[in-house]
């Protein structure tokens, strides 16, 4: 019980949700107007829409990814999509870049089919945003962090690692949430 007060457990979805939703830029419109300020007398426009932009999501395609989390990762690119006017490259890795796909709100339902089985790289991912010179708001990496190959040098936007298994790894930059 003490454990529980002390390290909460948090559901890996919301906080990624979270991160997601202080990433979006938002529109302002009069209507509806703010209710913060409405009973101060004043009438100021209120966010409208939720925009996030350009989202790279990696997904390692190595031998130690079970299906089972490919599928819950799956379903949670739907809901971002659901819930957020969005781009997103979709990037299957394991020690190279085996696919790529690009989704937006349209495609829904998103059909995931990854390609790979070998070992585990991740700098190809972060080479291929390089060159591709897209400014992406995040890039969200789905693996077991079963790797030592990261980036020399820390990417100049947002990066979350979505953790499959109970492995303790550290991560050279970014934040780690655990898939459970």
């Amino acid at each position: 019980m003490v454990d529980e007060l002390l390290y909460p457990k948090v559901d890996w979805k919301t906080l990624m949700m979270h991160f997601l939703e202080q990433l979006a830029s938002n529109d302002y419109s009069w209507l509806p107007p703010s209710r913060r300020y409405l009973s101060r007398g004043l009438c100021l426009p209120g966010l409208h829409s939720r925009e996030l932009g350009w989202v790279v999501i990696a997904v390692d395609t190595s031998g130690s990814i079970d299906t089972d989390a490919l599928s819950q990762f799956s379903a949670e690119i739907s809901s971002l999509l659901e819930a957020f006017d969005a781009v997103i490259d979709v990037l299957y890795c394991d020690t190279k870049i085996q696919d790529h796909r690009q989704f937006e709100r349209q495609d829904l339902p998103l059909e995931m089919q990854p390609v790979g089985g070998g070992g585990t790289d991740f700098r190809p991912v972060f080479e291929w945003v390089g060159e591709q010179g897209i400014d992406p708001c995040c890039l969200i990496y789905l693996t077991d962090l079963e790797c030592h190959r990261f980036p020399e040098n820390m990417p100049g936007y947002n990066v979350i690692w979505v953790q499959t298994g109970d492995g303790e790894y550290t991560v050279p930059f970014g934040d780690v949430l655990k898939l459970k």
